[in-house]
Protein backbone atom coordinates (compact mmCIF):
# COMPACT_ATOMS: atom_id res chain seq x y z
CA UNK A 1 0.00 0.00 0.00
CA UNK A 2 1.27 3.03 -0.93
CA UNK A 3 1.19 6.77 1.38
CA UNK A 4 0.87 9.85 -0.30
CA UNK A 5 1.22 12.15 2.52
CA UNK A 6 0.31 16.19 1.11
CA UNK A 7 1.86 18.96 3.32
CA UNK A 8 3.31 22.44 3.94
CA UNK A 9 4.33 24.97 6.49
CA UNK A 10 1.28 27.29 5.75
CA UNK A 11 -2.55 27.40 6.30
CA UNK A 12 -4.68 27.57 3.19
CA UNK A 13 -1.90 26.85 0.27
CA UNK A 14 -4.65 24.22 -0.88
CA UNK A 15 -3.32 20.92 1.14
CA UNK A 16 -6.73 19.47 1.32
CA UNK A 17 -8.21 20.52 -2.23
CA UNK A 18 -4.78 18.61 -3.52
CA UNK A 19 -4.97 15.55 -1.33
CA UNK A 20 -8.82 15.05 -1.99
CA UNK A 21 -8.17 15.24 -6.20
CA UNK A 22 -5.34 12.86 -5.34
CA UNK A 23 -7.62 10.82 -3.68
CA UNK A 24 -10.15 10.71 -6.65
CA UNK A 25 -7.85 9.84 -9.15
CA UNK A 26 -6.87 6.75 -7.31
CA UNK A 27 -10.43 5.76 -6.22
CA UNK A 28 -11.53 6.24 -10.11
CA UNK A 29 -8.47 3.19 -10.68
CA UNK A 30 -10.45 1.05 -8.56
CA UNK A 31 -8.08 1.49 -5.73
CA UNK A 32 -8.98 1.69 -1.89
CA UNK A 33 -8.64 5.24 -0.48
CA UNK A 34 -8.66 6.71 2.95
CA UNK A 35 -7.87 10.34 3.20
CA UNK A 36 -6.53 11.54 6.96
CA UNK A 37 -6.68 15.24 8.77
CA UNK A 38 -3.74 15.21 10.93
CA UNK A 39 -3.99 17.89 13.96
CA UNK A 40 -6.57 19.14 15.92
CA UNK A 41 -9.14 22.00 16.10
CA UNK A 42 -11.73 24.12 14.09
CA UNK A 43 -9.78 23.65 10.83
CA UNK A 44 -9.48 19.38 11.18
CA UNK A 45 -12.88 19.15 11.94
CA UNK A 46 -14.15 21.48 8.72
CA UNK A 47 -11.78 19.48 6.83
CA UNK A 48 -12.80 16.06 8.19
CA UNK A 49 -16.78 16.56 7.35
CA UNK A 50 -15.41 17.64 4.08
CA UNK A 51 -13.81 14.82 3.37
CA UNK A 52 -16.56 12.48 4.42
CA UNK A 53 -19.17 14.68 1.99
CA UNK A 54 -17.34 13.56 -0.94
CA UNK A 55 -18.47 11.19 -3.54
CA UNK A 56 -15.58 9.81 -4.99
CA UNK A 57 -16.73 6.81 -7.44
CA UNK A 58 -20.11 5.11 -7.58
CA UNK A 59 -20.77 2.77 -5.21
CA UNK A 60 -17.76 4.35 -3.03
CA UNK A 61 -17.69 3.41 1.05
CA UNK A 62 -18.46 6.96 2.59
CA UNK A 63 -18.65 6.42 6.17
CA UNK A 64 -15.86 8.71 7.92
CA UNK A 65 -13.54 6.72 10.05
CA UNK A 66 -13.21 8.71 13.88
Amino acid sequence: MAIVVVSSANPGEGKTGVAAAIARHFAYEGRPVRLVRAGSGDAAERDAAWFGSLDFVPRSHTVPVG
